[in-house]
């Protein structure tokens, strides 16, 4: 008798946590990492690391972590004015990830750690003109892909 409602059971459970777990995966991206990329008055770049895949501008989670295109960020995507309040929210989608920007000290004395799953914020004001790199310094993944780690923001007038 306990066995034929285990059994009953089974095929239901199964099939519902198909349903469920997808379900949570994408419910707590959308509470706990929020969209939202616009603040008043600054101009705001969400990035996502991975040390399998560089970084990016193209959201990151399980539904396509495993696929082998993604458009890597590239040097001159990310342009600003002077004077601009510049936010950046770094988002790891596997290991931790470190940031520095050294032309406006950031993560020279003190690591700025990106952690997955979490939204590290680093915010500023582009005073200079110029183009500036930013990059991961901590060894992420495969040295091919952890020495790309890095892009520049372009500053203009």
């Amino acid at each position: 008798m306990f066995d034929k409602l285990v059994a009953k059971l089974a095929v239901p459970m199964v099939i519902a946590s198909f349903i469920a777990v997808p379900w949570g995966i994408n419910y707590y991206d959308s509470v706990y990492l929020p969209s939202e990329d616009t603040e008043a008055g600054k101009k705001v770049f969400t990035l996502y690391w991975s040390g399998a895949k560089g970084i990016t501008q193209q959201r990151i989670n399980g539904w396509n972590y495993w696929q082998s295109d993604f458009d890597r960020l590239e040097n001159g995507e990310l342009k600003v004015s002077k004077g601009d309040r510049v936010v950046f929210r770094l988002i790891s989608s596997d290991v931790y990830h470190g940031f520095a920007m050294p032309a406006y000290g950031i993560g020279i004395d003190d690591t700025v750690y990106i952690k997955p799953g979490d939204v590290t914020r680093v915010e500023f004001t582009a005073d200079e003109v110029g183009t500036f790199k930013f990059f991961c310094t901590i060894t992420c993944g495969p040295k091919d892909i952890h020495d790309a780690m890095g892009a520049d923001l372009t500053v203009v007038r």
